[in-house]
């Protein structure tokens, strides 16, 4: 009574009466009931109404118990509620190819530039969004559980991971005393796990072709440092961080810095020039993207976007199974290498154990969903795409992005 929701699939409820057998609900646009919209008998206490309330809209409900004998009773007293705004473009259109072959469910989609997170159903309509609450929606599970960030650009980073409720209310948040970013997972202990963002100090590499030296020079560093003589530049890397779902301590931890070798590092895709320029200077080495954990593996999966690798990491260990990927010279990569991804997104576990996730293609100008098969013979690993799907050309998007497998396969 007296909500303003951020729904249009809305769940009513009501109490029991005694000796009633079955009730009936009632929805309207106006107070006195003139303008009905529902009139559904129910059997049950609940009523989900789908088709019938839109957005910007104020409603009426009320109930009326029934009897055995087919008599029916008072209206229980009427209540009041409204719905919010629509935040999806106009511009947005779908495009339905075969409505036959479409997988059921919704939706869910975070907007990680303007601050939303909404959800459509398969023919676009919006159903769901997060309001007013500046919401960016990362994942969710079986369960209904909702993962994202908050951006806040007042407390100490502006982006704070969070566990939220579909009225967009904060059921957890991470301590926010470093960036945490690009995911965030429930693991089965009630903890939660996600990235955070580190740095080291180290050389500028030898070996980067002239005009990134020349650009180190011109951004104003310290010349040495340009012709990499002293180990004075920040590298950031990224760090796996297990909090308590309680006290939001950090309990468990992972670095790159202690396990990856900076003799591996993107020399093609401009993330030199960005570091030389970017503000505080700094060059982002790992980008950790995505993670997942495996509760019957006790291992976790991540995406690693700038050393276009997927790592497979036991847990607690935190020992490297395998990674696979780009070969870079230190021989960490040991199979994959033929695969042909670069500066890949997401990384999810289908039900049938293989790995998907976005290949970008910054390098190639493509970019393909793919689902990846990693077989392990005698401790040797090997990988193979058992499905791919090549965006056309104006789908071709090198920043973000996600794959999932859905129950249809």
């Amino acid at each position: 009574d007296g909500d303003n929701l951020n729904y249009i699939h809305v769940l009513f409820e009501w109490e029991q009466e005694p000796d009633a057998v079955a009730y009936q609900i009632e929805i309207s646009t106006d107070s006195n009931f003139s303008s009905i919209i529902v009139s559904q008998i129910d059997s049950s206490l609940i009523y989900i109404e789908k088709e019938m309330i839109g957005w910007e809209t104020t409603y009426y409900w009320r109930v009326c118990p029934i009897y055995i004998d087919g008599t029916y009773g008072e209206w229980i007293g009427t209540q009041i509620f409204s719905t919010g705004q629509t935040v999806i473009s106009n511009d947005a259109n779908t495009i339905i190819i075969n409505e036959d072959l479409i997988a059921e469910g919704l939706t869910i989609f975070g907007a990680f530039q303007d601050f939303y997170s909404a959800v459509i159903d398969k023919y676009g309509n919006e159903v769901w969004n997060s309001g007013n609450e500046q919401i960016i929606f990362y994942r969710t599970d079986n369960y209904g559980q909702l993962l994202g960030c908050k951006y806040s650009p007042g407390p100490t980073n502006p982006y704070m991971g969070v566990e939220f409720s579909i009225d967009a209310d904060i059921v957890w948040n991470d301590p926010n005393d470093t960036f945490g970013h690009h995911d965030l997972v429930k693991m089965p202990s009630g903890n939660y796990l996600s990235m955070v963002t580190e740095t080291e100090q180290y050389y500028v590499p030898c070996d980067l072709p002239y005009e990134f030296i020349e650009s180190c020079i011109n951004s104003g560093v310290y010349s040495p440092i340009c012709y990499c003589e002293i180990p004075a530049f920040p590298w950031m890397g990224d760090r796996i961080v297990e909090w308590d779902k309680a006290t939001g301590e950090e309990i468990w931890s992972w670095s790159v810095f202690d396990h990856f070798s900076f003799e591996d590092y993107e020399l093609y895709n401009g993330t030199w020039f960005d570091a030389f320029y970017a503000t505080p200077q700094r060059y982002d080495w790992t980008h950790a993207n995505a993670l997942w954990f495996d509760e019957s593996e006790s291992a976790i999966y991540v995406s690693f976007r700038h050393l276009s690798r997927v790592s497979k990491i036991d847990y607690p260990s935190g020992n490297v199974i395998w990674s696979m990927g780009e070969d870079m010279p230190s021989g960490d990569v040991t199979f994959g290498h033929d695969l042909g991804f670069n500066y890949q997104h997401g990384v999810d576990i289908s039900n049938d154990g293989t790995i998907l996730t976005l290949d970008n293609g910054n390098l190639t100008r493509v970019t393909r969903a793919l689902e990846i098969l990693v077989t392990e013979n005698n401790g040797e690993y090997s990988a193979e795409i058992v499905w791919e799907h090549p965006l056309r050309e104006s789908l071709f998007g090198q920043f973000s992005g996600n794959v999932q497998k859905l129950d249809n396969g």
